[in-house]
C-alpha cells in the first residue's frame, strides 16, 4: 500500500476508534492498540510532510490552549434560551410560538413539542468547510464571539473532519461541558499532582521524580497546563530532562502530552542517558 493510501486508511481507522470512545463510550481496541495505530500515521506524516492534511487526527492541539482570544462575529446571532418557571410562561411561550406559526399562514390544531434535559456548559459554534472543521467561536453577546478553534481542537468528542462529507459551509451549534468521570478523574489527578508537589524535593527518589512527571502529563491532557511549570516547582534540576523528552518527542511527530506512559518511560531513560552522557563528556573536556 503506497503512503498516501495508507495514511488516508489509518486517519479513517482512528477517527472511527475515537468516535467509538468519545462519543459511544463503547471502545473496540485497547488504549495501547490505538496508540499504535496513531504512532504509525504520525512516522508516515513526518516522512511525508506534504500529505498532511488540517483534518488529520495528529493536527489536534495538546498541551496548553491558547489564553488570548480575538473576536469573530456569527453568520447568524447565537441566540440564548430563555427560562420559564410556571405555568404562565410556558403557556405565554405556546402564545408566542402559534403567533409565529401564524405569520406563515397555516396555524396547526396542536403544537407538538420536544422536551428534553438541558446541559448547562459553555455554547459553541462549530464551522465546518467542505467537511472540514475550521473555527470554533463561544457565543458571546450573540452576535460576536471568542475564536477558541486551537482549544476546540484538544476536545477528541469534536471531528475534525465530518463522518459524511457535506458540500459548502455548514455551522453547528451546542454546548461544551465536562463530564462527570471526567471531572472527578480530573480532580483524582490533580490531587495526586498536588501531593507529589508537597513533598520535599530532598526526599525525592528518582523514581517518585519520574512519577511526578507521568502525573503531570497526564494532569495536562485534562487541565491543559505546561507540566514543565509542574515540574520546576517539585525540583528545577529536572527540568532539562522534560525539555530533553520534549525534543524526542518532537522527532517522532508527536507532543510529550499525548505519549502513552510505556513510551513515557522510555524517554525518561533515553534523556537520563543523554544526561550522564553529557556530563562524562564535560568531564572528560575539563581534564583534557
Amino acid at each position: 500500500m503506497d503512503p498516501a493510501a495508507r495514511i488516508a486508511e489509518l486517519r479513517r481507522q482512528i477517527r472511527y476508534h475515537e468516535e467509538r470512545y468519545y462519543i459511544a463510550n463503547q471502545p473496540e481496541i485497547s488504549d495501547a492498540e490505538f496508540d499504535e495505530l496513531m504512532k504509525e500515521l504520525q512516522r508516515l506524516e513526518a516522512d511525508h510532510p506534504d500529505l498532511v492534511s488540517v483534518d488529520s487526527p495528529t493536527q489536534r492541539v495538546s498541551g496548553r490552549v491558547a489564553e488570548g482570544f480575538r473576536e469573530v462575529a456569527h453568520a447568524e446571532p447565537m441566540l440564548s434560551l430563555d427560562n420559564a418557571y410556571d405555568e404562565d410562561e410556558l403557556r405565554a411561550f405556546d402564545d408566542r410560538v402559534r403567533r409565529g406559526l401564524s405569520e406563515t399562514g397555516s396555524v396547526p390544531a396542536v403544537v407538538d413539542y420536544i422536551a428534553e434535559l438541558k446541559i448547562d456548559g459553555v455554547s459553541i459554534a462549530l464551522t465546518y468547510v467542505e467537511g472540514v472543521f475550521v473555527r470554533g467561536a463561544t457565543r458571546g453577546n450573540g452576535l460576536k464571539g471568542e475564536d477558541v478553534t486551537s482549544n476546540v481542537r484538544t476536545i477528541r468528542a469534536i471531528p475534525l473532519q465530518l463522518n459524511e462529507s457535506v458540500p459548502g459551509r455548514i455551522e453547528i451549534r451546542g454546548e461544551v461541558y465536562l463530564p462527570r468521570a471526567a471531572f472527578e478523574k480530573m480532580n483524582e489527578e490533580a490531587g495526586e499532582l498536588r501531593q507529589a508537589l508537597s513533598a520535599k524535593d530532598a526526599h525525592k527518589t528518582e523514581e517518585e521524580m519520574g512519577d511526578l512527571l507521568f502525573a503531570a502529563v497526564n494532569l495536562a491532557r485534562y487541565l491543559h497546563i505546561d507540566p514543565e511549570i509542574a515540574l520546576k516547582k517539585a525540583n528545577a534540576k529536572f527540568s532539562m530532562r522534560f525539555r530533553r523528552m520534549e525534543e524526542l518527542a518532537a522527532k517522532s511527530g508527536t507532543a510529550l502530552a499525548d505519549v502513552p506512559r510505556g513510551q513515557m518511560e522510555e524517554l525518561w531513560d533515553t534523556a537520563k542517558r543523554a544526561e550522564k552522557s553529557a556530563a562524562l563528556a564535560s568531564r572528560e573536556a575539563r581534564k583534557a
